[in-house]
């Protein structure tokens, strides 16, 4: 049995599938399997990740069940110490599964660790950052506030992701941070300082590309939060105690109202008014708020005016990026 299985999950993904399953082959860690789940694809993903198949390497192929359930499922068919989830289309340095094992066999307290990671933007739109805090801590309340880790860049010890009781299907998008919560219960969580994931961010089709995929996965997050804080106080869980209506039962939040703000600013700098507005309109339905009356206001009151010369500038600098010029 290997120490380390690495499940990536594909769906109509053909085109980036060589640099991203070959970074997964190039890694310095002998002690492991990756596993490619084809989630019933109706491009050339299929056929294109069977190539990989080998001593090392499993292909999954079925009928397309959605990310959760694919992952769910591979997990079961595994039995390796460690699980580490790998996102789509995202590079792995090449030393990444050995520094993460590695710190899992010498700190036995903690149960997921992630890594800083370099986010790119698809189609080059905006400059590449590096994101991502080190430390080692329990993270019972800090998971409140922000979610640490992508969920391609983790890796997790399978008595704590079954001691949590894995993944909940209920959750479409923010499958993560649900997870993550209930784990934070069980053990510590890590980020090593060192850059060894690149995550490419904003693809056409992706939650970080789609409007209405991203609001669903605020949502959905900030009702993992709240699931979260209510055991918290020694409550049930809402979603086992009352099932999938309990999501109409969260309370209004702040905190989510800020978040769809400051998304809705985002967009609208990239030139997307039409996803800068959804935005803002589910931000002002959450709540009201100091965040989101200063979206409001500034999309109404300046898109006119800057909106023409801001996408026009956008354009020349992603032209200019794409015939190899750099800024």
């Amino acid at each position: 049995m290997p120490k380390v299985s690495v499940f990536s999950v594909f769906h109509n993904r053909e085109d980036c599938i060589d640099r991203c399953v070959d970074s997964l082959l190039s890694q310095t860690s002998r002690d492991m399997e990756v596993v490619l789940i084809d989630d019933g694809s109706d491009d050339e993903t299929g056929q294109r990740l069977e190539e990989y198949q080998g001593e090392s390497v499993r292909v999954i192929t079925h009928a397309n069940k959605g990310f959760v359930r694919a992952l769910t499922d591979a997990i079961v068919r595994s039995d390796s110490e460690y699980i580490a989830i790998h996102g789509s289309g995202d590079i792995a340095k090449k030393t990444k599964i050995k520094k993460q094992s590695e710190f899992l066999d010498h700190n036995p307290s903690v149960g997921l660790v992630g890594c800083r990671r370099l986010v790119k933007f698809y189609g080059n739109k905006r400059n590449n950052y590096a994101i991502g805090q080190e430390f080692k801590k329990k993270f019972e309340r800090g998971i409140i506030s922000i979610n640490p880790f992508s969920h391609g860049e983790v890796m997790y010890r399978r008595s704590v992701y079954e001691k949590a009781g894995g993944y909940r299907e209920f959750f479409r998008y923010a499958q993560d941070r649900d997870l993550w919560c209930r784990m934070s219960h069980i053990a510590e969580f890590a980020v090593l300082g060192d850059i060894l994931y690149e995550r490419v961010t904003g693809r056409p089709g992706s939650v970080s590309g789609d409007i209405e995929k991203l609001m669903q996965q605020r949502f959905l997050s900030e009702f993992a939060v709240y699931c979260h804080c209510q055991r918290l106080e020694g409550k049930p869980d809402p979603l086992d105690s009352i099932g999938a209506q309990s999501a109409l039962m969260r309370p209004r939040s702040k905190r989510l109202a800020q978040d769809l703000a400051r998304l809705s600013v985002r967009r609208w700098i990239e030139g997307d008014p039409h996803g800068a507005a959804q935005l803002v309109a589910a931000g002002l339905s959450e709540r009201v708020c100091l965040h989101t009356l200063f979206a409001s206001f500034s999309l109404t009151r300046f898109s006119s005016i800057l909106m023409p010369p801001l996408s026009a500038y956008l354009s020349t600098r992603r032209r200019y990026r794409e015939e190899g010029g750099s800024d």
